[in-house]
């Protein structure tokens, strides 16, 4: 998943925030959490990702909910593998947009679309060896 924004240095990690439409007319908040990667302009391909995870939260939450885990990770990792690691607030949730009066978005299928069309885009940047 290819995020343009403005990285953030948090506790020793690397953090990229966007409001992004994934599919049309649904804009979801993902973050892209790189630990292990240094700030500046050096380019990360396929073969540096040591592990890619990507966070999904249940009904009613956000994905604020893993930043104490990401904060654990991150410090037992000790810069030794580069982790990369994605999440998102799923329609209506955190900091994603909520559709109004239409509760049909928020149908198991729809949250499934939207959580495929994510892992898909995760897959093609990786792919494409670009960030």
């Amino acid at each position: 998943m290819i995020l343009e924004g403005d990285k953030v240095k948090r506790h020793n990690y690397v953090e990229v925030k966007v409001m992004k439409e994934i599919r049309s007319g649904r804009n979801i908040m993902c973050r892209k959490i790189m630990i292990g990667e240094p700030i500046g302009e050096q380019d990360c391909n396929i073969s540096q990702v040591g592990i890619t995870i990507l966070f999904v939260h249940g009904s009613c939450a956000a994905s604020k909910q893993f930043d104490d885990l990401v904060k654990s990770l991150s410090d037992i990792n000790n810069q030794q593998k580069r982790i990369t690691l994605y999440l998102y607030d799923q329609l209506g949730f955190g900091e994603s947009k909520h559709p109004s009066d239409d509760w049909d978005a928020f149908s198991s299928l729809e949250l499934g679309c939207d959580l495929h069309a994510i892992t898909q885009n995760i897959i093609e940047t990786m792919n494409d060896n670009s960030l």
